[in-house]
């Protein structure tokens, strides 16, 4: 679990929808989500926003039972013409 760097917390009914929240918001860089119940799934998402470089340095992940923390990378596909399709890393 990343701490200090949550933006937004909200119920969620797994950690793939929590996931694609952050997918859907350009600032979200990574996600902590918490299971609170082992019967239906559903937890707590919490997006995360900070430096892509945080993670390589002295970053505040803290081992929790229950929590997964998951940093996604973003793919944009640029189409340049019809026949060529670029993609590069977006990193917001």
């Amino acid at each position: 679990q990343l701490k200090g760097y949550v933006v937004k917390r909200f119920d969620s009914p797994s950690l793939l929808s929590c996931n694609q929240q952050c997918m859907r918001n350009t600032w979200c860089t990574s996600t902590n989500y918490k299971m609170t119940s082992k019967e239906d799934g559903k937890g707590t998402c919490e997006l995360n926003k900070h430096d892509i470089s945080l993670i390589d340095e002295d970053a505040e992940l803290i081992d929790q039972q229950g929590v997964t923390f998951s940093m996604l990378l973003k793919v944009n596909r640029i189409l340049q013409d019809k026949h060529n399709i670029v993609l590069r890393r977006q990193f917001v």
